[in-house]
């Protein structure tokens, strides 16, 4: 089988499950959103947008760092890999906890959101180490740890609510109880392959190493503060409205990390050939995605009142703008990870700062002017030019063959 097809196997393996996984967690997020109401939507959004940020600061740029690696051979430096990115994740747990015992945060108690924080913290723990079993070439195993991880979350969610209990409530122990689960599974996964029993390497050269990672994953989830900038200089129901239209559009974010996600570790093997001929292929088919982006946004009023209700047909507009996004984000990942299998991680980083700063001042300016609709249209005005320079870097540098 061809490197190709072997990316294509297991991308529709892995991207099957995950578009699942995340109709499930589209269907939790809906009922949430018609439960509480933009303002308090628009709050829990806001804060879950932050205490994920914070975790993608903690995890130090492990997670891709750990494919590269696992693709090479570097078995030691995989286990000292997990064993830093699950010390940053305690860390995010203190940092995200500690001012929620405080009482810094009113929309519910500070217990429940803590139980939220630390099934991020489960979440980001069992991402890193399937970066692992993806780079082994599995196709099985993480598609069903990310599918338990969802069942589990909606079951809880929605028996919880059954039982009574306030939305907020019952998503913050649903949201806790299915990825430690997750993180089970996962650690038993590792187990059977021996990769906690190997030996470690320096964590200081690890983390030396992995540092143009963390500044790019940094840069790239620098966009879940969108909310939290839309709610600071707008109001917590144009955040809302925003957040429910941004929901709308995750699974094309999560089909193009699965993606990015499965080529990192073959890109580190593949010939300079093979790197532009997958560039060309992966802009063929954002090409091909963009007439079913233009048509939703076509569709957007109807489509949004039809899942969200009523109360966000303000959201629209917004819908409608970030879905002309789906193939900018369906490039962009994959992309990305082209560069870093290259070995031009340090460039990614950078250019990634760069547009993470356009980002945030293009959704500033377009929240001041225009709301929830001018935050949109800033993340399309940023990502497309983000995807524009990723796409010149990765055929530029493979025609040199660097």
């Amino acid at each position: 089988m061809s490197n190709f097809a072997s990316v294509k196997r297991q991308f529709l393996v892995l991207l099957s499950s995950r578009l699942l996984a995340a109709a499930i967690q589209a269907i939790v997020g809906v009922v949430l959103a018609r439960t509480t109401g933009p303002g308090n939507y628009g709050e829990i959004s806001a804060f879950a947008g932050v205490t994920f940020f914070v975790f993608v600061v903690c995890g130090l740029g492990i997670p891709n760092y750990l494919s590269r690696a696992r693709a090479l051979k570097q078995h030691d430096v995989v286990a000292s890999a997990l064993f830093i990115n699950a010390t940053g994740s305690f860390v995010g747990v203190a940092i995200v906890v500690i001012p929620l015992l405080a009482g810094m945060y009113t929309l519910t108690s500070g217990t429940i959101l803590a139980l939220l924080v630390i099934g991020t913290a489960f979440e980001k723990n069992a991402d890193a180490a399937l970066a692992v079993l993806i780079a082994d070439g599995d196709q099985f195993n993480p598609a069903a740890n990310v599918l338990l991880r969802r069942l589990i979350t909606a079951a809880s969610f929605f028996g919880l609510l059954k039982l009574g209990q306030d939305p907020v409530n019952a998503y913050c122990l649903a949201s806790a109880f299915g990825p430690a689960l997750g993180q089970a599974h996962v650690h038993v996964l590792l187990n059977r392959r021996g990769v906690d029993r190997a030996n470690r390497a320096s964590s200081t050269q690890i983390l030396r190493r992995a540092l143009p990672f963390a500044i790019n994953d940094v840069a790239v989830q620098s966009r879940s503060l969108v909310v939290m900038i839309v709610a600071a200089v707008t109001t917590p129901v144009a955040a809302g409205l925003y957040s429910g239209a941004a929901k709308m559009i995750a699974p094309s974010e999560l089909a193009a990390s699965t993606l990015g996600g499965v080529i990192l570790p073959r890109a580190a093997v593949m010939t300079a050939r093979q790197q532009r001929s997958t560039a060309l292929k992966l802009t063929a088919l954002a090409g091909m995605i963009f007439p079913c982006a233009a048509l939703l946004a076509a569709v957007s009023e109807p489509v949004v009142v039809f899942l969200l209700g009523e109360e966000y047909r303000a959201a629209a507009t917004s819908f409608a703008v970030l879905s002309l996004t789906l193939p900018l984000l369906v490039l962009s990942s994959p992309m990305a990870a082209l560069l870093q299998g290259m070995h031009h991680e340090r460039l990614l980083s950078r250019g990634s700062i760069a547009f993470a700063v356009g980002l945030l001042v293009a959704v500033l300016v377009g929240a001041v002017l225009g709301g929830a609709t001018g935050a949109a249209f800033g993340v399309l005005a940023a990502t497309g030019l983000k995807a524009l320079w990723l796409v010149t870097a990765v055929v530029m540098l493979s025609r040199r063959g660097r």
